[in-house]
């Protein structure tokens, strides 16, 4: 689904503008960053061929890469790991003195990260009653820890970005726990079923709505007088027209994904006749 929304997006963009005047001069190497899904990420390092914010991708791969770790840090002391982890996050926003900006940063975005993941063993992968009984004090210990967090980053005097960036994804996990509980709570078929439907599509906005956005803004903004009726009304077609494009990227990228995997299953049944 990302190589189908990024180069839908690039199609789209050519469309408009009426050629690549956006991406002139960056080196054609750079799409090896779009192969692995990680120009966004890397933009630190200077312009790439990103469209569609991909920075979360290549944190979240590098991330993902420490999950082996983490998750058996979490299993022997999850509070303390918790705990270690804002420790740091709140020392290194203070200072700010790390090249990857905090909200592309692994060693920023690993707290939030293993929040969930205490969630996931604790919570949605508990087993035993005691497993069970862990969620309540890891949802309070996350919310707290999340309180903590955002209270130091509000009182402190620095107004660098790492520090606002601590704010946010404090106010983000403790809207998580709050979403979760009340989730939990749903027993709705039908509600259950919208979520799952929504919940289906979300990655596949998350890849176009940047260029939606963006391009709806920009003719939005030309038109010179801006209001509040006309930015509802700018609203409106950007969630239908994401949406729209949500659901083809998510079509065609399962398709070719489905065609990919026959074509591999064919190619080793071959491999295994000739053997």
């Amino acid at each position: 689904m990302f190589w189908v929304g990024f180069a839908g997006a690039h199609i789209v963009y050519y469309l408009y503008f009426g050629g690549f005047t956006p991406f002139h001069g960056i080196p054609r190497w750079k799409l090896l960053f779009s192969l692995i899904a990680c120009d966004g990420w890397l933009g630190f390092l200077g312009p790439n061929f990103c469209v569609i914010g991909e920075w979360f991708l290549g944190c979240i791969l590098v991330i993902y890469a420490c999950y082996p770790i983490i998750r058996r840090l979490i299993e022997k002391r999850p509070i303390v790991v918790l705990a270690v982890q804002l420790a740091i996050v709140l020392a290194l926003a203070d200072r700010n003195v790390l090249q990857v900006p905090p909200f592309t940063n692994p060693l920023f975005r690993i707290f939030e990260f293993s929040c969930g993941v205490a969630f996931s063993r604790w919570g949605l992968l508990a087993s035993s009653p005691d497993d069970k009984k862990r969620v309540g004090r890891l949802v309070l210990a996350s919310i707290a820890f999340a309180v903590v967090g955002l209270f130091v980053s509000l009182i402190s005097r620095h107004k660098y970005s790492a520090v606002t960036f601590v704010t946010i994804f404090s106010v983000g996990i403790i809207g998580f726990a709050i979403v979760y509980i009340v989730g939990d709570a749903i027993c709705s078929a039908r509600a259950k079923k919208a979520i799952e439907t929504l919940s289906r599509y979300s990655f596949s906005a998350f890849l176009c709505h940047h260029v939606v956005s963006s391009i709806l803004l920009s003719i939005y903004l030309s038109k010179g007088h801006v209001s509040t009726c006309h930015t509802i009304l700018l609203f409106v077609p950007y969630l239908l027209i994401t949406a729209c494009a949500s659901f083809v990227i998510y079509v065609v990228g399962n398709c070719i994904a489905k065609w990919l995997g026959n074509l591999l299953q064919r190619l080793q049944g071959r491999r295994m006749k000739l053997k």
